[in-house]
């Protein structure tokens, strides 16, 4: 029997969904997330309401009429977001056989995927150099959005990742005053504005316990979500590498 999904759960679902939108300014498409505000319209609850149920965890009153209907709203739209998410990471499965299978279970949802479109080149013996083809492919890397998880479900999903031997990197953002972590020899500091970086790639063999993966994770984010502390919003996953140190 499937587990329950609670609504916290189904709202994260919601939450990461992506609609290619047009940016004016950059006169191109680009993928965008619904904003908290936008969500809580959709649900027909206030956006603080949204935010206790998502950030704190409180189960909707049942003795409200009004809440009950955006529980039965919720329940009908998430379903039909990670029915999506679901077929879309078994699509990808087909083209990349080697592609992480994502476990549902103690996970709060299906992490949305994305592959990045590469340029594909040869080299021109005629020129002398590299140029374009003006075919594309899609990257080995597979990007698993982990954005409003808490550190337990990150951990989770992360072990699933360690356990099929995947090499992976944290893509991750800091808040303006917060602080980039120590690396290469250099020093933590602190950014003035809100900055997003990235770890090299990692090797899961450089990990021999669930604990030393847990130890490493905490290098990057808190066990609680602060103002100031850094958020993780991507794990990419190297599917062309599965099964290797």
């Amino acid at each position: 029997m499937a587990r329950k999904r609670t609504v916290r759960a189904q709202l994260l679902t919601l939450l990461a969904r992506e609609r290619k939108t047009w940016n004016r300014q950059a006169r191109k498409h680009e993928m965008r997330r619904p904003t908290q505000v936008r969500v809580a319209r959709e649900l027909k609850i206030s956006e603080r309401t949204l935010r206790r149920w998502k950030n704190e965890g409180v189960e909707p009153s049942r003795s409200r009429p009004q809440s009950q209907r955006a529980v039965r709203r919720l329940a009908e739209t998430s379903g039909r977001e990670l029915e999506r998410l679901t077929t879309i990471l078994l699509r990808d499965r087909m083209r990349h056989p080697k592609a992480l299978k994502v476990k549902r279970e103690k996970l709060p949802t299906l992490p949305p995927m994305h592959r990045r479109e590469l340029k594909r080149y040869r080299f021109d013996r005629e020129r002398g150099r590299t140029v374009a083809t003006g075919e594309t492919y899609e990257s080995n890397w597979a990007n698993y959005d982990v954005s409003g998880w808490q550190f337990k479900e990150i951990a989770e999903f992360l072990f699933q990742v360690w356990r099929g031997k995947r090499p992976f990197q944290f893509v991750y953002e800091v808040p303006a005053g917060g602080s980039l972590p120590a690396s290469g020899g250099k020093p933590a500091r602190r950014v003035r504005k809100k900055t997003r970086s990235a770890t090299a790639p990692i090797n899961p063999g450089a990990f021999e316990t669930e604990d030393e993966l847990l130890t490493f994770l905490a290098q990057y984010i808190g066990f609680e979500r602060t103002v100031k502390g850094r958020r993780l919003l991507f794990i990419a996953v190297d599917d062309n590498r599965a099964g290797t140190h």
